[in-house]
């Protein structure tokens, strides 16, 4: 009986087993990151596992990597739309055809040099669309971002989170390219155009949450959501300085290059998207297993489970949800203003040239995309140090900078991972002290 006990004890470092009233009890005692098991997705060996492997070179941060070109995406198109109409307009027509003497009052002076003392005659756009039409076009582009919002998470959970974020990028990218054509045509289709580009970039956001969900482990979850989110900050300021230059260039007619550039950059990045990109890191071929049990083992729970109905009607009577609402509408605002009335403002009332209307459009998000990173950090750094409690550091962050950009997704329990599967194998997880495996001495193999 002795020699069973060591066949079934043969890992004395990671268990004890105990033999009472003729059976052989297994006490199962928690594992040391140094010491944590997990079963490699190519074999059913059991292997001791180190500590995650410190390089950059993870798969999850190329996924970190694409996610933040998709958020770069969503205010590229935006802002650079708005610097567009500002070239696109003859603003000396359209004054015509208002009252001249509100025109003369509410605006500055037509500059004649720029901010290094040199001459300049701006050249006048071709559209002689009234203020009216002009917001119009602007504003039909964030109603379509906001028809797909709630719809394109639950595609992402239906379909996936890749498919999703391949046909919204595509849908965008594709709009944003055909959008001179449509001014070309008619105001109206421009309209139409540019709610489509809304429309697809209204399902990034959502399926990022999901996608987030499934590679980043909450102890980074902080700092990669807030790195990914700077995107935001960051494809403005780009595009604040190319569309601004490429708007004053004659290459393909100035201000059609901006749409066609950046909308083919976007058509590269989608096709990146369906090469590179897998859904969760259990689908990737050549993850490491290091990074894979890594990931799964700092996931709060299995996301493949059957989930409880949402509670809409608690939803919509909690003081708290309203309270973000706010937050939230409150910080679009001020986003909105920037990425779209601001350059009409300098432009069409300071009279600021195109090259320096894209310039200090792009100033504030300079700041912006500091605090950003300040700010994923500091949370960050606070709730692995226990230093501050979740709640608090999100309420700090919520308060001090903008409540989409700074996410952290710690969360105050943290729950044991299930047991998962990948490719037809085990990976278990981490015992506790309260496992027991109880086996039967009789039914052993001593019989």
């Amino acid at each position: 009986m002795g020699k069973e006990v060591n066949n079934i004890g043969k890992h004395q470092d990671e268990s004890e087993q105990k033999q009472i009233d003729g059976n052989v009890i297994e006490l199962q005692f928690p594992h040391t990151p140094e010491k944590s098991q997990y079963i490699n997705g190519c074999t059913d060996k059991v292997i001791k596992q180190s500590d995650p492997e410190k390089s950059i070179f993870q798969c999850r941060y190329l996924v970190v990597l694409l996610d933040f070109f998709v958020f770069c995406e969503i205010n590229a198109y935006t802002l650079g739309t708005s610097i567009s109409v500002v070239a696109m307009i003859n603003n000396t027509a359209v004054n015509a055809q208002t009252n001249s003497n509100i025109t003369v009052a509410s605006s500055c002076p037509v500059n004649t040099t720029d901010s290094g003392g040199q001459s300049f005659h701006e050249k006048e756009g071709e559209f002689n669309w009234s203020p009216a039409i002009q917001g119009y076009v602007l504003g039909a582009g964030f109603l379509g971002y906001v028809v797909t919002q709630m719809p394109g998470g639950l595609l992402a959970q239906t379909y996936g989170a890749k498919k999703t974020l391949v046909c919204g990028l595509f849908l965008s990218s594709v709009a944003h390219v055909l959008s001179p054509f449509a001014a070309w045509t008619s105001s109206y289709l421009m309209m139409v155009v540019q709610f489509l580009r809304g429309f697809g970039q209204g399902f990034l956001p959502s399926a990022h949450c999901v996608l987030s969900a499934n590679w980043f482990p909450s102890p980074e979850r902080g700092l990669l959501n807030s790195l990914v989110l700077s995107g935001y900050s960051v494809g403005s300021l780009l595009t604040g300085f190319s569309a601004g230059a490429l708007c004053s260039s004659t290459f393909l007619g100035g201000w059609p290059s901006v749409f066609f550039i950046h909308g083919g950059l976007g058509l590269v990045l989608c096709l990146c998207f369906q090469l590179f990109l897998f859904e969760s890191p259990r689908c990737h071929p050549t993850i490491k297993d290091a990074e894979l049990n890594y990931i799964l083992q700092n996931q709060e729970m299995d996301l493949s489970e059957k989930r409880p109905p949402i509670p809409w009607k608690k939803i919509f009577t909690s003081v708290p949800v309203y309270a973000m609402m706010y937050a939230v509408i409150a910080t679009y605002w001020i986003g909105a203003h920037f990425l779209s009335v601001q350059p009409i403002f300098l432009g069409t009332i300071l009279r600021f040239s195109i090259q320096e209307n894209g310039v200090f459009t792009s100033l504030p998000f300079i700041f912006q995309s500091i605090f950003v990173y300040a700010g994923g950090w500091v949370s960050s750094w606070l709730n692995n140090h226990n230093y501050v409690g979740v709640d608090k550091v999100r309420k700090g962050c919520n308060l001090l900078y903008e409540p989409p950009r700074v996410i952290d997704g710690n969360l105050p329990t943290k729950l044991t991972p299930p047991m998962v599967t990948r490719n037809s194998h085990t990976i278990s997880r981490q015992p506790q002290v309260n496992d027991l495996h109880i086996s039967n001495a009789e039914n052993a193999n001593a019989k």
